[in-house]
This record gives structure tokens, C-alpha cells and sequence, in this order.
């Protein structure tokens, strides 16, 4: 119900006919006044802090108009934890008795500047001069509407008494602003506010517009009408008034009231309700005013995007499941418009730029799914893959396989979803089980079947000694076979869908036990020592599979004596911290080369090796709800640290 009365309260409707049409919201306080009754005033607060953004200015102003005091805190609170995403929010501020601090920030949009502008005419003239001076009046990218209203606001603040001694200071700490130097002490009372006119009504809009003689006129009259479109709730005249820069403005202001445009209403003054009024004055400031054309765009943009939001979240598709799957999903609406792209999506495309323009072509993305098809992408794809430098492409239907930048992926094409596979390691493994079967497997069994039948010969000739050293050869064939046959399963495994650690009761310890000792020799033998305290702490436990925890330390260990230098130490540290069992391992290497960093967990990235390693341990890490970290120090080594969960029983 409370965003269905923000929607209303947007277009101006009436607030007596609002109020009590959503009277569910209100009761009345002692003062016989409508407040929020503490359940709306909650609904408001949750959707302040996560609502969308499009809706704060709205939200922000029935707060300040329709809480009661002891709530105005909790409402200022929540505007300052949201930061100030509209106008209405420092107005907000102010009202609510903020610290004046947030007015002497610099913000991003004309629209927040503006208000900012309007807002420091009442603090203090010794802080806000020099800040308008040096924030807006000396800036030359500052839009001349903003240095307008900040001459006008230093010439108030200047006009409110301040001591001769000030101005004097301001004059010489900056002698080129003009204002300054011009400035006079004015006639007491001059800013006081315009007799109300006795008619309403006989002045015309269109005619007012006419009138104006030059163009401090026209951005006084600008700078009011867009003002009053700020504000969906009724202001005091009184509050209108300390917006206000000029006599200028006071005068627009009242003309205003007489053309209609401005209404009474429920005890403070408002854009009228009318249609064609609202339409009349939006239509003006978008072709007049720079920072209201841009505050159109930028409303429409948000909602625009909150819509888009909105579809998936009421669409079949779960939003949640679709940000969580791996794989990269790109829905477009049926005139061309995209409405989601889940994380996966976003991270294919922006790390690989070859691949989004082999789909996509050279536009923006949202440029290009405007021309989408499945026949445009496929024609595309097609023309390309005649040139000898592009990566191949196969096409399959809607399906297609293609290697971009060192990758391979999967595209599927649907009428108004794209999906984006990252198949890298499924390609990977395809070709280690491949080369298994074909070459490696074959030869073994062949050298074996050899071996056997050399054998045999022997013990027919009576050559007993020389067939049982082909056995023996024969044997050490075998047990290297089944020790690769073993790690490629393991590496199949831990690739599969369903693989799941068999856990029990690990001693980490023993399990580095066992790495530190498979290569202390290969260490000595570079003039590398292996310094470890595993025997020397409790012992740590985790549960785990031991043979893949061993592997996956044994990658580590083999890394840093393969890339320590000759005379150097790598250091082994078992320990625990925060419920953590964790083995890091410093070797005395070169370090990583920064842009190598990113990608040594990748399957197939190499400096000279299988390319698994570092993979395998990473995969083995995540399997056992742990992970590795790596900190680098180029030119003095680089050092992993293996974390895993440590076991709650002893």
C-alpha cells in the first residue's frame, strides 16, 4: 500500500484525497495533525534503505511531511546510511536538523549542486562564501546556471550582516572575484517578502514566459518553476520563501500562484494537481533548463532499469538462481531491449573482449542486442571464420563451439535468451582422456605386451636370469602405469559432477610429513634446504581424503624447488587461526610476474609444466571447503598459503 501512495503522491495528487484515501496509513496525533502510524513509518524506513532510487525523492519528502517527532530522528538516520541520492534528501537533511557539514560536500549532479546552493543561503557566511567561491564561482566547467545561483547566494550571505572585518579577509584572499569587490551593504529589509497579489488566476503561463526581457529573467524563472517541481508534498510559504534567491525569484513565485500553476493545499502550497498544468511546465523547463533536461534523463534511466528488475523478478525465472549458475545469461525483452545479465555474463564479457565482438560486433552491448537475431549472430560468425587467423567456430543449429583469447565456449541462441558457456576445462579433460586412450595407455600396453613376450622367449631359450629382468622391467611398467593411470582419474574425478570427497580424521602434520620428505633429495640436490615446523607444533586435524590433501600440498612443495634458487631456503609453516588449519609454503624464487598472477589456477597455464599443478591443488582446496591464497614479492618469491576448515573432534 505504501508504494502504491508513493506513486499517487508523485503526480500531485491532492493530499486531503490522498490522505484519506490511504487513511490505513495515518492516525492523528494530539495536535489533531495526520502522522504515519508506526507500522507505515516502518514500511517507509526498509523501503528508504532498500527501495529503489528512482523513488527516493518521494519517499524522503512524506517522511519530513508525515512523521512525528520522535520519528524524525530514525528518518534522518536512514537518509544519511542511503547517502544522499536526490535534492529532496539534503532538504531532507536540513529540515531534519542535520549537521550542516553535508552541505559543504561536493556532489556529482546540477541538480544536488543546485539544492546545495539554495540550502548554504542559510549557514554561516564565514564557511559558505569562500566555498562558493572556490566550488562554483571559479570553475569554469561549472555550468553557468550553478555560478549564477552561487552569485545570488553570496550576495544574500553578504546581505545578512557580516562584519566588515570579513569582507575585508574575502576581498584580498580572492581579489578576482568580482562580486567582492562590487558588493555595497544593501537597504535593510530589501529581501523582504512581496505583498500577496489579491487575484489568483489572471495571469497566463504562456504570457509570463513571453515577458521575459533578458536572460537573468529567464534563469530566475527557470531556476522557481523547476524548483516547485521538486516537491510532491505541500510547503509553509514561509519554507518556500527561504529557498528563494532573489527578489526576482519572489516575484516569479507569486505569478506563479496567480497562473494556477502553484495551488493551496491541506495548509502549504504545491504544483497543481492538473494534468495539463504539469505537462505545461515539465515541457518548459526541458527545453529551458540544462540541469532539469538532465535530471529527466537520468529518472528515466533508473526507472528504466528498475523495470527491467522488476520483469525478472516477477518473470518464471528464479533472479536468484539465475545470478548463481556459472554460466553467462543474457535476456533481452521482444523489441530488442536487455532486462538482465547475470554475473557470470558480465565477467565472460569483460574479460574477454574478442569473444563479445565475434558475437556482438564493435557497438555497445545494448546497441547490438537492439539488432539481435539468431541469424545475425550466426551470419556474423560465419563471415568471420572464413579469415585464417580467426580461431575456428563450429556451428551446430542454435548451438555453437568456438575458442576465443586461449578459451573455449558454448553459445546456445534463443529467441530472447542468450546463454554463454566457459567449456575450457571439459575441452581440457576431453583431450587428456583422448590422449590417454590413443597414446599414452596404448604405448604402455604395447612396451608391457613386448616385454612379455621377450620374456617368454627367454625361458623357452633357458635363459631364466634374462627373463626375470624382463619381468622385473615389465613390473616397473606396470606400477608407472597404474601411477598414471591413478593420477588421470584423479584428474577426471575431481572434474565430475557428482565428486565428492570421502572424508576422515586427518593428521596435516604427517600429511606434510610426507611432501617435506618426497623432496628433501631434490632440494639437496639444488643447494635448497627445506625449513618446516610440522614436527614441532600439536598436531592439526582436518577432515579430508589424504591422498588428494597430499597431492594437492605436493603440487605446492614441487612448485617452490623447482623455482628457489640455487643456496636458498623455502620455508613450511603448519598452524591454525580462526577455526583455520592452514600450510603455507615460501619458497626462494623470482616471484610471479604481475601479469601472470590472475591466471596460474588456470587449467593449461604453464612456465614449463603440465599446466595442472597449481589447478589440481586450487580444485582439490575447494573440494574440501577451503581454498589457496598467494601473496607475491617479485624478485624475492612467492608464497601459497593451503586453508582448510579445521576438524571440530579431536
Amino acid at each position: 500500500m505504501l508504494k502504491k501512495f508513493l506513486n499517487e503522491l508523485e503526480k500531485h495528487t491532492a493530499v486531503d484525497r490522498l490522505v484519506a484515501r490511504f487513511s490505513d496509513l495515518f492516525s492523528i496525533d494530539a495536535t489533531r495533525q495526520f502522522k504515519f502510524t508506526d507500522e507505515a513509518f516502518s514500511q517507509l524506513l526498509n523501503f528508504l534503505e532498500n527501495g529503489e532510487p528512482s523513488y527516493q525523492s518521494v519517499a524522503v519528502q512524506a517522511g519530513v511531511c508525515w512523521s512525528t517527532s520522535a520519528q524524525r530522528v530514525m528518518l534522518r538516520k536512514t537518509i544519511q546510511k542511503r547517502s544522499f541520492l536526490t535534492p529532496s534528501c539534503l532538504w531532507a537533511h536540513k529540515h531534519l536538523r542535520g549537521n550542516a557539514d553535508e552541505f559543504f560536500r561536493e556532489y556529482p549532479s546540477p541538480d544536488m549542486a543546485l539544492m546545495q546552493i539554495l540550502l548554504l543561503k542559510e549557514t554561516e557566511p564565514d564557511r559558505a562564501v569562500p566555498f562558493l567561491i572556490e566550488n562554483f564561482l571559479t570553475r569554469s566547467e561549472i555550468p553557468e546556471e550553478l555560478r549564477a545561483a552561487s552569485r545570488l547566494c553570496v550576495l544574500r550571505l553578504l546581505d545578512t550582516g557580516v562584519s566588515p572585518d570579513l569582507v575585508s579577509i574575502l576581498r584580498s584572499r580572492y581579489p578576482s572575484v568580482e562580486i567582492l569587490n562590487q558588493w555595497r551593504p544593501g537597504i535593510p529589509g530589501r529581501y523582504a517578502p512581496l505583498k500577496r497579489s489579491p487575484g489568483h488566476g489572471n495571469v497566463d503561463f504562456h504570457q509570463m514566459v513571453r515577458s521575459v526581457h533578458d536572460m537573468k529573467e529567464l534563469s530566475s524563472l527557470t531556476r522557481t518553476v523547476y524548483l516547485t517541481t521538486l516537491f510532491y508534498v505541500p510547503l509553509p510559504e514561509k519554507e518556500w520563501r527561504s529557498l528563494l534567491l532573489s527578489r526576482t525569484d519572489d516575484l516569479y513565485f507569486e505569478r506563479l500562484l496567480m497562473a494556477g500553476i502553484l495551488e493551496a493545499n491541506n495548509g502549504g502550497i504545491g504544483l497543481s494537481p492538473e494534468a495539463t498544468k504539469q505537462t505545461m511546465v515539465r515541457a518548459f523547463l526541458y527545453e529551458s533548463y540544462a540541469p532539469a533536461k538532465e535530471s529527466v534523463h537520468r529518472q528515466a534511466t533508473e526507472r528504466l532499469n528498475e523495470e527491467r528488475k522488476r520483469k525478472v523478478r516477477n518473470s518464471e525465472l528464479d533472479r536468484q538462481a539465475l545470478e548463481m549458475v556459472p554460466d553467462g545469461i543474457i535476456c533481452v525483452d521482444k523489441t530488442g531491449l536487455l532486462y538482465f545479465m547475470n554475473p557470470a555474463c558480465e565477467k565472460i564479457l569483460k574479460e574477454n573482449h574478442h569473444l563479445r565482438e565475434r558475437l556482438f560486433g564493435t557497438d555497445s552491448l545494448e546497441q547490438a542486442l537492439r539488432r539481435y537475431s539468431r541469424g545475425n549472430v550466426l551470419s556474423r560468425l560465419t563471415a568471420r571464420s572464413s579469415n585464417v587467423d580467426e580461431e575456428p567456430t563450429e556451428i551446430f543449429g542454435d548451438r555453437i563451439a568456438l575458442s576465443s583469447a586461449g578459451r573455449r565456449y558454448e553459445v546456445e541462441l534463443g529467441q530472447q535468451v542468450i546463454l554463454i558457456r566457459d567449456t575450457t576445462d571439459q575441452f581440457l579433460i576431453d583431450k587428456e582422456i583422448a590422449q590417454l586412450y590413443r597414446h599414452e595407455l596404448k604405448a604402455a600396453l604395447d612396451v608391457m605386451g613386448l616385454g612379455l613376450d621377450s620374456a617368454r622367449q627367454m625361458f623357452r631359450d633357458s635363459r631364466h636370469e634374462d627373463g626375470l629382468e624382463f619381468l622385473d622391467q615389465v613390473e616397473r611398467k606396470r606400477t608407472d602405469l597404474f601411477a598414471m593411470l591413478e593420477e588421470k582419474m584423479d584428474f577426471i574425478r575431481l572434474h565430475s559432477d557428482v565428486f565428492q570427497i570421502r572424508p576422515t580424521l586427518v593428521n596435516l602434520n604427517l600429511a606434510v610429513d610426507k611432501c617435506v620428505s618426497n623432496y628433501r633429495e631434490a632440494a639437496a640436490a639444488k643447494g635448497v634446504s627445506i625449513a618446516s615446523n610440522h614436527l614441532h607444533v600439536d598436531a592439526i586435524m582436518v577432515r579430508g581424503e589424504e591422498r588428494y590433501l597430499v597431492r594437492a600440498l605436493d603440487n605446492l612443495l614441487r612448485n617452490a624447488v623447482k623455482f628457489t634458487k640455487t643456496n636458498s631456503e623455502i620455508e613450511v609453516l603448519v598452524g591454525s587461526e580462526n577455526m583455520e588449519a592452514f600450510v603455507r609454503v615460501k619458497d626462494g624464487g623470482p616471484g610471479i610476474p604481475p601479469e601472470n598472477l590472475g591466471k596460474i589456477f588456470q587449467l593449461g597455464f604453464t612456465t614449463g609444466g603440465t599446466g595442472r599443478g597449481l589447478y589440481l591443488a586450487r580444485r582439490i582446496a575447494i573440494a574440501h571447503h577451503g581454498r589457496i591464497e598467494v601473496k607475491n614479492n617479485p624478485g624475492s618469491g612467492a608464497c601459497f598459503v593451503f586453508r582448510l576448515p579445521m576438524a571440530l573432534e579431536a
